[in-house]
């Protein structure tokens, strides 16, 4: 019986570059979520908010890119709370299965794993501001967007991320580095702390056409 024992969370960002909704990618990703569940996962596809991605009077990409991907990092942040706090508020409840808060993982396709990798590897708001750039004597993203962890989910800001988070599954995703980090990325991560950066896997199939891989990498595989 699940309810004898508290089973690990799987929060899984659905894919989109940043300006579809799950819809896009629906029957793929329910497959995955029950691909875990099968195997003792309880699993949550979460929804975030999104942007226009083209401005449509050029051929440049708008800032609803960058701000979705600030809005969406503070969305997944904002799950995770509330998945420990529904946990703890209905621990007593008889329901068919208990969450281990200690043990949740992230996982997500193409935006959504970038989502996921900015939310475990982007320990603090600091980090954040840094990998977001702004034009000198503009807003930055957090006076004007709130802080990464802003306090309007059912998961108030008082629950902390750290020691819960204990993988990430990335399907084509990447992360945003600082470009004062070009020639040193591994130092922005660095952390005297074993629990800041939790393991991560990462897939790239041999038939992406969105992006092939090298002969050179092929014969490395």
């Amino acid at each position: 019986r699940y309810n004898l024992q508290p089973l690990p969370a799987l929060i899984f960002s659905h894919a989109g570059g940043f300006s579809d909704c799950s819809n896009f990618t629906g029957s793929s990703l329910d497959s995955l979520c029950s691909f875990f569940a099968m195997r003792g996962f309880v699993t949550y596809k979460i929804e975030y908010r999104r942007g226009l991605i083209k401005d449509p009077n050029s051929k440049y990409t708008s800032i609803q890119q960058l701000i979705a991907m600030y809005r969406s990092t503070q969305d997944l942040r904002g799950a995770i709370r509330s998945v420990v706090k529904f946990q703890r508020n209905h621990i007593a409840l008889n329901l068919p299965f208990q969450i281990d808060t200690t043990k949740i993982f992230l996982a997500g396709a193409s935006a959504g794993a970038v989502i996921s990798l900015n939310v475990a590897y982007f320990r603090k708001q600091e980090m954040v501001d840094s990998a977001f750039p702004i034009v000198s004597g503009s807003a930055q993203f957090k006076t004007v967007l709130g802080p990464i962890n802003a306090n309007f989910y059912y998961g108030e800001a008082t629950i902390t991320l750290k020691e819960k988070i204990k993988g990430v599954l990335s399907l084509w995703g990447g992360v945003y580095i600082p470009m004062s980090y070009e020639n040193k990325k591994a130092d922005f991560f660095t952390s005297t702390d074993s629990l800041d950066n939790p393991p991560l896997i990462g897939f790239h199939g041999l038939q992406d056409a969105v992006f092939p891989l090298s002969g050179k990498a092929k014969k490395r595989i």
